[in-house]
C-alpha cells in the first residue's frame, strides 16, 4: 500500500473504514463484463466499487454537489471530499 499516492490511500482507508495498515496487501479486479463494479480485495474484505480510469475517449458527467453529497452520505471525511474541489 505505501506505493500508492497518498490520495489513493486516503481513498482506500475511506472505503475499508481504515481497516488497513502499510502493510495491507490490495488486490483489484473486474467482475464481469456486463457490470460495471470492480472488485478491490484488502486482506479478506472485498468491496465492490466502480472507479474508471483510462485512455478511450468517453465522458459522464455528474455534478460535482451530487457526488460531494453522495461521499457524505458514505461518511467520507470533508477532507477527502475537498480533493474533489
Amino acid at each position: 500500500m505505501n506505493q500508492l499516492h497518498k490520495k489513493h490511500i486516503k481513498l482506500l482507508e475511506n472505503i475499508f473504514e481504515n481497516h488497513l495498515d502499510s502493510k495491507t496487501y490490495i488486490a483489484c479486479w473486474k467482475f464481469f463484463k456486463t457490470d460495471k463494479s470492480d472488485i478491490i480485495r484488502a486482506e479478506k474484505i472485498k468491496k465492490y466499487i466502480s472507479i474508471k480510469s483510462g485512455k478511450n475517449n468517453s465522458i459522464h458527467l455528474e455534478a460535482l454537489e451530487n457526488f460531494k453529497t453522495y461521499l457524505k452520505e458514505l461518511n467520507f471525511s470533508n477532507e477527502l471530499i475537498k480533493i474533489y474541489e
